[in-house]
């Protein structure tokens, strides 16, 4: 017969009657061991109506089963329940535990003893009403989960944290200050706060005083001023913004100090940023309009005098524009930015005060000095080439040498010596802009001077079969000349492809006759061929290019052109076509009279010039 067995034959019907009825749960239970004797769980042997009722869990379900395989409703407020058990069945060590019911509504006091070796009795008591036990166990794990909380928070957040007692020694410090202090948290604890979180002014460099210091006399929360950098472990220098609070005792005593800073780089570097922006032209990196207004406000003093102003214009920026871009434009204005840099002084102010302005200053500095700047400026201007582009500066310059002279009238004064020299060498720039732009296709492009030369002789002997007066067929002969200026644009490599062109690469070129336009129709001895020379690829039934036009809503001259520029691309020897013979090319001619050319200027062409 098994123990267990003997055990539960020698209990009498009135201990049954007892331990039924009894108003203490009462559990018997057996350990169960492995091969060495270690306890790996337990099971029930019996129970009583109490127990069933404090567990939650009916004798039929429990009695038989390990521990492992049912769920009760008492929470374990042990470490290792087992171990406990194990010492009590093995060892015959008897113990005390509190244990509450799974909604915390209820605390028990669970005794464990034994009365043979491997088995073990639980005596589960209500001691609910015992408030005081109660009430310490509930602030026993108020206080746990706060503190928990509390250690939660104090290493997930951004911040380093210092916590110090009421001396001035370092009691806390969270991972994010560990780093920053490069101080670990064993090295810091119990030293002065001094030691370890030491912080100098920036711009003096001076030591600054310990916030803990501060807090600690005076009893108020204490923050940094902006410019404090904090000095780490190796010397390194950081940026910082800080906050200093006293932590208070019940009755209001202050017991210590927590620190709570942050790294502040990337802020100060963005701030820098928005002030640079704030005063300094994006395209340039110079000052800029704002920036050199309060500059004059603030230099215009007694002491500055003479105070001369110096204005510059970008001669040609337009021009730039219209024809090559504004990508181009931007390039012209910083390439300007550079000039005027490398010729000033580094302490003079430089600004960018509009699209094509800008604007010297010079405190104490007479118009003698200006002069030397404005001759330095234009020889660096006339020995700077940005492509087919002429780099070409206006300046004009006005000094103030009185005290009771309006520095507004001076801007003025300078403004309008600029623009003298603008009309003075401006319209010269321009016209040297076209013979720099031909001369480059020339040079970009082996046989485009012979194109244009013999487009433009084909154009003369049409307009002499046309009977055209003199000055026509001199502007025909230029426009000739003039009427594939646009394609400096052109990718040298694109305007000589040999297979068929994609059509994007058809559209890129088909836009040459319109930035012709733009570059000849803001110089003002080239204007009247600007006209012509966008048309020049319309076709006589309207389905030509930019505009669609069509028969005599087509420029007389660009119709001379278009037939022109045909036949000499039909003739030429190209490096990836075969040119046509004279006859061949007289075919096509006539082949798209009405759809592409004139029909009349065709028959002039062959019959008075051709044959």
């Amino acid at each position: 017969m098994k123990s267990n067995d003997l055990f539960r034959n020698n209990k009498s019907d009135l201990d049954k009657k007892i331990l039924e009825g009894a108003p203490i749960g009462y559990a018997n239970c057996r350990i169960i061991c492995d091969e060495s004797e270690n306890a790996v769980d337990f099971e029930f042997l019996d129970i009583n109506h109490k127990f069933e009722e404090i567990a939650g869990v009916l004798s039929s379900e429990l009695i038989g089963k390990k521990n492992s395989e049912v769920s009760l409703q008492i929470v374990n407020s042990a470490d290792n329940l087992l171990k406990i058990y194990e010492g009590c069945a093995i060892h015959g060590v008897s113990n005390e535990l509190q244990q509450r019911t799974r909604d915390g509504k209820r605390w028990y006091k669970t005794s464990v003893y034994s009365l043979q070796k491997y088995y073990f009795i639980l005596l589960l008591t209500d001691i609910t009403d015992e408030k005081d036990i109660t009430e310490r166990k509930k602030a026993e794990e108020q206080l746990f989960n706060e503190k928990e909380q509390f250690k939660t928070t104090l290493f997930s957040v951004g911040d380093g944290v210092i916590a110090t007692d009421e001396f001035g020694n370092i009691t806390v410090m969270n991972p994010v200050a560990e780093k920053l202090t490069e101080w670990s948290k064993e090295e810091a604890v119990g030293k002065p706060l001094q030691e370890v979180f030491i912080i100098k002014e920036e711009h003096s460099g001076e030591i600054c005083v310990n916030p803990v210091d501060n807090v600690l006399k005076s009893g108020f929360n204490f923050e940094l001023p902006y410019n404090t950098l904090l000095l780490s472990k190796s010397g390194k220098e950081i940026p910082i913004e800080d906050s200093a609070a006293s932590i208070k005792s019940r009755n209001g005593n202050t017991t210590g100090v927590v620190i709570v800073f942050r790294d502040c780089t990337e802020k100060k570097e963005r701030l820098k940023e928005i002030e640079f922006l704030s005063f300094h032209d994006h395209l340039t990196g110079l000052y800029n309009r704002r920036y050199l207004e309060d500059a004059v406000r603030r230099l215009d003093t007694l002491r500055n005098l003479p105070f001369t102003f110096i204005t510059i214009d970008v001669n040609g920026l337009k021009l730039t524009n219209d024809a090559f871009g504004h990508e181009m434009g931007d390039q012209l204005l910083k390439t300007v930015a550079d000039i005027i840099r490398k010729q000033c002084r580094k302490d003079d102010i430089i600004a960018r005060i509009g699209g094509d302005e800008f604007a010297i200053l010079l405190p104490k500095t007479d118009i003698r000095y200006a002069e030397v700047i404005k001759r330095r400026l234009k020889a660096a201007a006339s020995e700077t080439r940005l492509d087919s582009i002429i780099v070409s500066l206006a300046v004009g310059y006005e000094a103030k040498t009185k005290p009771e002279e309006d520095m507004s009238e001076i801007q003025k004064n300078a403004d309008g010596h600029m623009y003298k020299d603008k009309i003075k060498y401006g319209k010269t720039m321009r016209s040297q802009t076209i013979e720099t732009v031909l001369r480059n296709i020339n040079l970009k492009y082996d046989s485009e001077q012979i194109h244009t030369e013999r487009v433009s002789e084909y154009c003369e002997a049409i307009g002499r079969a046309l009977h055209l007066n003199e000055r026509e067929i001199f502007d025909l002969k230029t426009a000739g000349i003039l009427h594939d200026i646009g394609k400096i644009t052109v990718p040298f490599e694109l305007l000589n492809k040999s297979g068929k062109l994609s059509e994007d690469e058809f559209s890129r070129i088909k836009r040459h006759p319109e930035i012709s336009y733009q570059i000849l129709k803001g110089v003002d001895e080239y204007a009247a061929y600007a006209e012509v020379v966008l048309h020049h690829h319309e076709r006589f039934d309207g389905l030509g290019y930019p505009k669609g036009l069509k028969g005599d809503e087509i420029p007389l001259h660009a119709r001379i052109i278009s037939i022109a520029d045909a036949y000499e691309a039909m003739t030429a020897h190209r490096a990836y076509k075969k040119p046509k013979s004279k006859e061949e090319a007289v075919a096509e001619l006539w082949k798209c009279a009405g759809t592409h050319f004139d029909p009349e200027i065709i028959r002039a062409f062959v019959e008075k010039v051709l044959n």
